[in-house]
């Protein structure tokens, strides 16, 4: 679908399995170039999954910029009948992780086990601040929700990470309240500084 404005277009990756993410038997991708129209491109995304069949799907990563509360709340609506879903991996992570957090004991993905969350780099103190903030959020309300997150997965977007000091000892604060909610943390990031891999 091109419009001018926005397009759209899937690529199933059945008939190339070679193209499938490891421990998938099918995937379906669904990419929206938007340029100017995050609205009506997170729309057409929301439309589009909700022809989708929600019980064949185990693993889900979400990729939208949410960028209100609004959005969160079309994106939640969006996935909530997908309670198959075992873990869920937020690509961009500024308000993705709200998709996740208890809201007026509405659950999203009660069946959720597994969290992957990628950091995007270059990160201020503050911006690290907040997406271990974001996380620990999501790990306390679903634990008092009787829905834990078992299993924690950092990863760096294929990017290295840049730390200095000060990022080094909230990264490790961060590190040490996960561990809190988790039964297990895989940290994956390539984290370098002053040029040498931490």
């Amino acid at each position: 679908c091109d419009d001018g404005q926005v397009y759209a277009c899937t690529f199933p990756a059945t008939d190339t399995p070679e193209f499938c993410p490891k421990g998938f038997d099918k995937t379906l991708s669904l990419e929206l170039l938007h340029g100017d129209h995050h609205e009506l491109g997170l729309r057409i995304g929301a439309a589009i999954t909700a022809q989708l069949e929600p019980s064949g799907f185990d693993q889900l990563a979400v990729g939208f910029d949410l960028r209100s509360d609004a959005d969160v709340n079309i994106a939640r609506n969006a996935l909530r009948s997908f309670t198959a879903v075992k873990r869920f991996t937020a690509i961009v992570w500024t308000n993705t992780l709200n998709l996740l957090t208890v809201e007026d004991d509405s659950l999203i993905f009660p069946s959720l086990t597994v969290l992957d969350a990628l950091m995007e780099g270059p990160m201020n103190e503050h911006d690290l601040s907040s997406w271990w903030d974001r996380i620990i959020t999501v790990l306390e309300h679903r634990t008092r929700a009787g829905a834990p997150i078992l299993r924690l997965r950092l990863a760096d977007g294929w990017k290295s990470v840049e730390m200095n000091e000060e990022h080094i000892i909230i990264d490790a604060t961060g590190l040490s309240r996960a561990r809190q909610f988790v039964s297990s943390l895989a940290d994956e990031r390539s984290i370098t500084s002053a040029g040498a891999v931490v």
